[in-house]
């Protein structure tokens, strides 16, 4: 369209065009094509996040690199929290930062300048001679204050909550094989699948269960004990691919039973320090019991010498 609207004009012209409806054709033409060019380029830009996400859920395959995700979406309530108090602590220090060099520095004229300049200034990125340059005093507090409170103590913190979900996570994952120990085994069994000596995991899985891959097929307990005799046997596996069937089993079964385990993680350390209150408890009212009864016996003294004789009596 543009280019149709180029050939009806002539350079000789004042103006291009002689038709003024066409001049603003073409003005408001070329200006819808560039706002869509750039929202286009937004979209692409943005695409590739896309796709980039989709390898997260490729990543909870491998433990190593399921322990990134893993501290992400644990500490996702955390660091959501945190974010709230860090967002009013970052949201007052750039209005402070407008008031003070909103009318001299361009970099603080309005707010949404100034909140990355801030932003800049936490990593810093600043320029001192500027910013004392509207006053020292008020440039050394502002600046002190900023800091030591969000630098030193809020990002820190953070570090901390991650670092402490990140720890967790470890604990179940110390003896998790590395990237490199996986795609050496992945190498071994395919030569030994070329070799004719191990049969496919995807032939395997397809005769143990044929209707593993059915979305519609409800998960059934199978009352059937698994075997080495039974892989080999009723199934034509060789001995040794049937061992380490069921022991890399056995142990999917117990890293799945820790991954339940690491679901409740948070719950688990409620639990731990409401058990450790109750035994606290526990024991001050058991030396409360003691004490009272200890002094309710010297109130009385001795029992009477009758009373003394029925209970050795009863006795």
């Amino acid at each position: 369209e543009i280019r149709d609207l180029l050939t009806q004009g002539n350079p000789e012209l004042v103006g291009t065009w002689a038709d003024a409806s066409v001049r603003e054709q073409f003005y408001e033409t070329v200006h819808q094509t560039t706002k869509d060019t750039v929202q286009m380029r937004v979209t692409l830009a943005i695409y590739p996040f896309v796709i980039i996400s989709r390898f997260f859920k490729a990543f909870s395959a491998q433990a190593r690199l399921a322990m990134v995700t893993s501290t992400l979406s644990q500490a996702a309530v955390d660091i959501f929290h945190f974010a709230i108090v860090f967002g009013c602590i970052f949201l007052l220090y750039t209005l402070s930062a407008v008031i003070l060099w909103g009318g001299e520095k361009e970099y603080f004229a309005t707010f949404t300048r100034a909140f990355n300049s801030v932003f800049r200034l936490m990593l810093g990125d600043f320029d001192w001679e500027e910013m004392h340059d509207v006053g020292r005093p008020q440039a050394l507090l502002w600046f002190w204050t900023f800091t030591w409170l969000v630098n030193f103590i809020m990002l820190n913190m953070l570090l901390a909550i991650i670092m402490d979900i990140y720890g967790d996570v470890k604990a179940f994952s110390t003896n998790a094989p590395t990237l490199w120990h996986q795609a050496h085994h992945i190498w071994n069994r395919w030569k030994l699948v070329r070799q004719g000596k191990a049969m496919r995991l995807s032939e395997v899985l397809t005769l143990l269960d044929p209707t593993d891959l059915v979305e519609d097929d409800e998960d059934e307990e199978d009352s059937e004990l698994v075997l080495v005799e039974t892989l080999t046997d009723e199934y034509n596996l060789k001995i040794r691919q049937a061992e380490i069937i069921l022991v890399e089993a056995c142990k999917m079964m117990d890293s799945y039973a820790k991954k339940q385990n690491l679901g409740g993680m948070s719950e688990h350390r409620q639990m731990s320090r409401i058990e450790t209150k109750v035994v606290q408890i526990h024991r001050f009212l058991q030396a409360y019991a003691r004490r009272s009864k200890h002094l309710e016996k010297s109130s009385r003294g001795p029992p009477p010498q009758n009373e003394q004789a029925t209970r050795e009596l009863e006795l």
